[in-house]
């Protein structure tokens, strides 16, 4: 059966502005996974019922002394060899595996472990047609795995007895169920249950570090362009047309200010509209976020996204017609609207990837919307990662990172949308130009970036002095490989020498790598010499959204080919790096230059 929501896309990541840090003193955090399945309980449908069992959590029960697994199979699932041969033959193969045993003689009289279903049934779901899927919970308590006699399973959540069948789930044959799982044991649930072509919406936290904060959200001068390099980039504006839409993205602690969450939010409302009328979903299937606020403004707690709008303020002068719209997206709550945009874009975008190919071509099902809405509100139920703000003290933390990956797959239908759909507008020239300033701890599963042609990723390089290609940072030290992505590392504005501890690539001007998009970029914030470094001194944090506006003014008036554009952005980048005198690991771009290529 066709998996819905297929692997996790784990997208656009980079490293930032952070301090030099140790590996071994990084503190690692019990990252979460939620998955919501569905299952069924008839063994009339054999591989569907594969399926639940491959992606169901596991419970104790006990072997009474003088009894057999089957006598236990048959009392916990109402199954024995003679109802369903292949379905026995599945869930005693699954307790064998939990138990680590490999036939019956094996698995004594005593605890063991068994996958949580409720009891079997032969009826199929033409028996019993449903709107809406049933929601099952399992209530009974959770056990350490000390108290299972010593059954070295690996499974981290064990159920104390088996789920129950109540109202209305006793008439149902197919239904929801969402758990919360460590990361490493889900990841392997989620393996199993792709191989057997399982149906499920899943969502991972992730650990990341980003700089401590300096300054609130205040205004400061950042200047780093001098005036003949604004000439050039008004010249450019100036000549650009005016009917394609270009956004630089910029994930992290929150809006700065009002301006920036009306702008931000209304953007994305119109993305959201247009995507929702063109996948034919109707206003009451799925909530909506509004873009007007109850309350006062205030603030993110943690202002370092307050520091990256300081870094872009010149551009704003510069660029008066918005012709690129800077679109700040929230990673954590704490501010009024985010959480009401996370419940949105989660459903959504779980949508979007369970209808896949034929996201424009049907309507979505009742069933798949209401797993769509269950996974939105699982997620905001079940991790602290979707109601705990980001303190202002708290440089390392953990993120649910669909919050990136989804809003990636609803963008990527938002620029496929046309007059050929049903609920389709005329087709709009949009890209996308992605810049963070955080970066993965060494204890988070490596993500991996979707294929598209609709955004670039810049990617900082980081600022601890360490060659970020032989540490194999991600995603910067994949832009050896991947012209989808630019690594960015933090330059001196007059000298263009490596400052502020910049991470570098040792190797940067060796031949062989002379077409990777690896580039040095000014990342400093305030004109005092003395200021602290990285923050205010500078860091690439401030250098990778600074040279991903650039770059969208480069695309932006000089026409690029739709379905390489990335190449040539990236090889444009490259061609205007220079050499600097004294310093081989520096790679300073020329505005000037990036402007003249074609």
């Amino acid at each position: 059966m066709k998996n819905f929501f297929g692997k996790i896309l784990f997208a656009v990541f980079a490293l930032c502005m952070c301090k030099a840090w140790d590996a071994h003193a990084e503190e690692k955090f019990e990252l979460k996974t939620i998955i919501v399945s569905v299952q069924t309980r008839s063994f009339a449908e054999l591989e569907r019922l594969k399926q639940s069992i491959a992606l169901a959590p596991s419970a104790s029960a006990v072997v009474p002394k003088g009894s057999t697994p089957s006598k236990v199979i048959s009392q916990l699932y109402g199954i024995g060899p003679t109802n369903s041969p292949a379905a026995y033959d599945a869930i005693q193969r699954k307790i064998f595996e939990l138990n680590g045993v490999v036939d019956e003689k094996s698995l004594k009289a005593g605890k063991i472990i068994v996958p949580d279903m409720p009891k079997l049934t032969s009826r199929t779901d033409t028996d019993l047609v449903e709107e809406k899927l049933t929601i099952a919970k399992n209530t009974s308590k959770i056990i350490a795995q000390e108290s299972l006699g010593g059954i070295e399973s690996g499974v981290d959540k064990t159920y104390e007895s088996l789920i129950k069948i109540k109202e209305p789930l006793r008439r149902s044959i197919n239904y929801l169920r969402a758990e919360i799982l460590a990361s490493e044991q889900a990841k392997e649930l989620l393996k199993q249950a792709d191989e057997v072509g399982a149906i499920y919406a899943t969502g991972s936290e992730a650990q990341i570090n980003l700089s401590a904060n300096e300054v609130d959200c205040a205004d400061i001068n950042s200047k780093f362009l001098s005036d003949d390099e604004v000439a050039s980039i008004q010249t450019a504006l100036k000549d650009s047309p005016r009917n394609k839409e270009r956004y630089l993205l910029v994930f992290d602690t929150g809006w700065p200010t009002y301006e920036d969450r009306q702008r931000s939010l209304e953007f994305l409302r119109k993305a959201f509209d247009d995507v929702r009328k063109a996948i034919q979903l109707k206003s009451t299937d799925m909530p909506v976020f509004s873009t007007t606020s109850p309350g006062a403004f205030s603030p993110p707690d943690h202002p370092h996204s307050c520091m990256i709008r300081q870094s872009m303020l010149q551009t704003r002068s510069i660029d008066a017609q918005g012709l690129i719209k800077i679109i700040y997206i929230p990673l954590r709550p704490g501010q009024i609207g985010a959480q009401d945009y996370f419940r949105e874009l989660l459903a959504l975008s779980q949508l979007v990837k369970a209808k896949g190919a034929e996201v424009f071509s049907r309507a979505p099902t009742a069933n798949e919307i209401q797993l769509a809405n269950t996974f939105a509100s699982a997620s905001l139920s079940s991790t602290s990662t979707l109601s705990t703000p980001w303190k202002r003290d708290q440089n390392m933390i953990a993120i649910y990172e669909p919050l990136i990956s989804g809003l990636l797959q609803i963008l990527n239908a938002y620029a496929k949308i046309d007059l050929n759909m049903k609920g389709g507008r005329p087709s709009v020239d949009v890209k996308f130009f992605l810049s963070t300033s955080w970066n993965f701890t060494n204890y988070t599963i490596a993500p991996e970036l979707p294929h598209a042609f609709t955004y670039m990723v810049f990617a900082a390089a980081g600022n601890d002095g360490a060659d970020f290609i032989v540490s194999q940072r991600l995603f910067a030290s994949h832009a050896l490989t991947n012209r989808q992505i630019v690594a960015v590392m933090n330059s001196d504005l007059e000298t263009g020498y490596s400052t502020c501890s910049t991470a570098v690539f040792n190797d940067i001007w060796n031949s062989h790598y002379s077409a990777s998009a690896v580039v040095s970029f000014p990342g400093r914030l305030s004109s005092d010499r003395e200021s602290s470094c990285p923050g205010l001194g500078g860091g690439t944090s401030f250098s990778t959204p600074r040279l991903a506006w650039i770059a969208a003014v480069s695309e932006l008036s000089n026409p690029t080919t739709q379905l390489s554009w990335q190449n040539e952005i990236s090889e444009r980048l490259v061609s205007s790096r220079s050499k600097v005198q004294g310093d081989f690991k520096a790679a300073p771009v020329s505005i000037k230059k990036l402007l003249s290529l074609k």
